[in-house]
């Protein structure tokens, strides 16, 4: 089976507003769940859909009667505080690159709000009902951070789960993780 990995279409970052700092925490604890801002627009070319049931992912689609969706709370965003990460001086300062290279750091030493066994244990569960699927070809829709982690995961054979410090190969701090609606695929 082929996955087709993909990032959800662009929703609101609030990239010139002066709250973005406190609107972007409140996205990582899923305090708030933005909609899309091209809602009902991403075209999906396998049959099977299976997606995150946030509403930045749920409301992109532009749905086809010929295809299948599905929805998995497997595929939500995990949950991270940007708040401990750095400050709101900080982040006007150094931006998504302080982001991520705070994330690695925090994967590393597992002190995210969801623990790394808890995050494979997921991954684990999404790809063991995936491949309950009988089909060629798979679109999966999920989100910037949970994607590198099922990259990582893929990628590495599971080695991350014994060396977290893999992760630091496929974050790069001063790179974007994924465009939106861009990713990767692979082959099980």
């Amino acid at each position: 089976m082929k996955i087709y990995f993909l990032k959800t279409n662009s929703y609101d970052l609030r990239k010139d507003k002066a709250d973005r700092y406190v609107y972007l925490c409140n996205v990582g604890l899923q305090k708030i769940d933005p909609l899309p801002l091209n809602p009902n627009t991403l075209v999906i070319p396998t049959k099977y859909v299976v997606y995150s049931m946030l509403k930045r992912v749920s409301e992109s689609l532009k749905h086809n009667q010929k295809q299948i969706y599905i929805p998995n709370c497997l595929l939500n965003e995990m949950i991270f505080d940007i708040n401990s990460m750095c400050s709101e001086e900080e982040f006007n300062k150094l931006g998504s690159c302080l982001i991520r290279k705070r994330f690695c750091e925090l994967f590393i030493k597992d002190a995210l709000p969801q623990k790394r066994l808890a995050l494979f244990n997921q991954i684990k569960q999404f790809l063991n009902e995936v491949s309950k699927i009988k089909c060629e070809e798979i679109t999966v829709i999920s989100h910037s951070f949970k994607l590198k982690l099922f990259e990582a995961y893929l990628k590495t054979n599971g080695q991350i789960e014994l060396q977290p410090e893999l992760i630091t190969n496929f974050i790069k701090y001063n790179e974007k993780t994924f465009e939106f609606n861009e990713g990767f695929e692979y082959v099980i």
